[in-house]
């Protein structure tokens, strides 16, 4: 998506920046899913549908229109920082899609701070092991 751009800036319940696509940006890549009408709802309240994301629905070329969660105004801080387990995360998601490797660079670029919550810093680097592992 060549005229939006991926932004850490949504501000999370953790007081960190999450993801966040707004146009205009200098480019995008996205991975698209097909998922059970039944299952939206579901995905809906994990995204955090009414709490600092809407759904919406963005054009794709090669696919029509797909939905997509984006920050509500309220929630956006271009002051915030990913924790470094999130920006691990995405960076991780990139590496499994094959994206290019100037993009996956751009956001290996992108400051990150540690979680000052212990628990939940060691909850989530353990994920990211897994995910190392699943690659």
């Amino acid at each position: 998506m060549p005229d939006w751009g991926l932004h850490f800036h949504k501000r999370s319940i953790d007081r960190s920046g999450k993801c966040n696509i707004i146009a205009p940006g200098k480019g995008l890549y996205l991975a698209i899913y097909q998922i059970d009408d039944a299952d939206k709802s579901k995905l809906d309240a994990v995204e955090g549908v009414g709490n600092g994301y809407d759904d919406g629905t963005i054009s794709v070329a090669e696919f029509g229109k797909c939905f997509t969660y984006f920050a509500t105004k309220s929630h956006m801080d271009d002051t915030l920082q990913p924790y470094d387990w999130y920006k691990q995360i995405v960076l991780l998601g990139c590496k499994k899609l094959r994206l290019p490797s100037d993009y996956i660079s751009e956001i290996d670029a992108i400051v990150a701070t540690q979680d000052p919550c212990p628990s939940r810093r060691e909850r989530n680097w353990n994920v990211v092991k897994m995910l190392q592992n699943d690659t």
